[in-house]
């Protein structure tokens, strides 16, 4: 009689084949993970930089103070503008701001808020010099914003 050999792979094998294609599988969803922190971060500092601009355009145009608040306890900055009346926010659309959120690995030092606004003189200046220092990664970058006086723009530095 004749005998078959029949050719297969061992558990062993197959196991091992199974923790290739697992590992293989994995790699995209980790990075993923990462490129998604990092277009958070770079959505939260692009959205704050146009905030910035927005609130200075205001006070030059309507001639209406305006103003941004960094809160490191509630991780929100906020943007408002004076109603003519000289009460907080009118009844434009742009008074109403949403505030925009810290992204998970971006903080900021100390405890209490920071505030600074542009005055309704018409000239869009800061009323005060101020640095916002934001921390990203657990304080491995840094990202400070220096509002200049006069032009009210400010002078971003990376670290």
């Amino acid at each position: 009689m004749k005998r078959l050999h029949h050719s297969a792979f061992t558990v062993m094998e197959s196991l091992l084949v199974l923790l290739v294609i697992a590992s293989f599988s994995l790699l995209p969803v980790l990075a993923l993970k990462n490129w998604q922190e990092e277009l958070a971060i770079q959505r939260f500092f692009s959205r704050f930089e146009k905030m910035v601009l927005v609130c200075q355009q205001i006070a030059i145009v309507e001639k209406r103070a305006t103003g941004i608040t960094v809160d490191p306890t509630t991780e929100t900055v906020t943007f408002v503008t004076e109603a003519t009346s000289g009460g907080s926010g009118g009844g434009f659309s742009e008074d109403r701001f949403t505030p925009l959120a810290f992204p998970e690995a971006v903080k900021t030092q100390g405890t209490s808020s920071v505030s600074f606004g542009f005055t309704a003189s018409g000239t869009g200046s800061p009323q005060k010099l101020l640095k916002f220092t934001f921390y990203v990664n657990g304080g491995k970058n840094s990202v400070t914003y220096a509002i200049q006086m006069g032009s009210g723009r400010f002078a971003k530095t990376t670290t």
